[in-house]
């Protein structure tokens, strides 16, 4: 995953990458597709997609960035 993690692409390419490395490592997930808002409304996503890995654990790769939280 550190490949994944590491790579420099958008949101729908690391999905990709991530699903793949954790198909090939037989792990379950499922993606998921929504749109992101931030807690203003200000911002919105047209698409944005995620990786659940179980019903608890979530993979989301730049979504403070894209809904512009801040740590």
């Amino acid at each position: 995953m550190e490949d994944c993690i590491n790579a420099s692409v958008e949101c729908h390419r690391f999905v990709r990458l991530a699903h793949t490395a954790l198909v090939e490592n037989g792990i379950k997930q499922s993606v998921l597709i929504g749109r992101l808002v931030s807690v203003d409304e200000s911002v919105r996503t047209p698409i944005h997609l995620l990786i659940e890995l179980d019903d608890v654990n979530l993979i989301d790769y730049r979504g403070q960035d894209v809904a512009g939280v801040q740590d």
